[in-house]
């Protein structure tokens, strides 16, 4: 059990990452599904004047009583975070693979345990897990902070796309 499982937690996380990377640093969607501040530098600066330090910042506040933004007014969710060097890109790369190794890993420990006995259904075992991931992990953030539907449905299909590919592969070796 263990050969197949470290030989797909590997071969399919890296499988994963490399969608992944492909998704968000040449296909031009992401990019696209976003917007940028009219004055980028005021408006890092109003946030950073406003921040006192590092974190997740909302406004409206959730205890409103103390807000002078009410009624139709904007919702802002920020994460702030000061002192990000972005020429090094090392650390945020690494653990991203960890990351899609470690999925690997626990759908395909799942996947050991399951019956699925046919090449296809261990594809689609593991691309519905790569799903339930997608539906639990960013419909919340799209229902309770407001995600635009674009985020929800862009991050969606790379959760889709990606363990889909991962499951070819897991789909295959974890039988070899």
């Amino acid at each position: 059990m263990w050969k197949p499982l470290v030989r797909c937690s590997i071969v399919g996380g890296v499988i994963v990452y490399l969608w992944t990377m492909l998704a968000w640093t040449v296909m031009p969607f992401h990019k696209m599904s976003m917007n940028r501040f009219e004055n980028q530098s005021e408006a890092v600066n109003s946030i950073l004047d406003s921040a006192p330090q590092d974190g997740i910042y909302v406004a409206p506040f959730m205890d409103t009583k103390a807000d002078s933004i009410t009624g139709s007014g904007p919702f802002i969710f920020a994460s702030v975070k000061r002192g990000v060097d972005f020429s090094d890109m090392t650390r945020p790369m690494i653990a991203g693979l960890l990351t899609q190794i470690a999925g690997a890993f626990l759908i395909t420990l799942l996947l050991l345990r399951s019956k699925a006995m046919r090449y296809w259904s261990r594809v689609w075992f593991v691309t519905i897990v790569g799903l339930i991931v997608a539906i639990l992990g960013l419909v919340p953030a799209w229902n309770w902070w407001h995600f635009p539907n674009s985020w929800l449905i862009l991050g969606a299909l790379d959760y889709f796309i990606g363990w889909f590919l991962g499951g070819l592969v897991i789909g295959k070796l974890v039988k070899d």
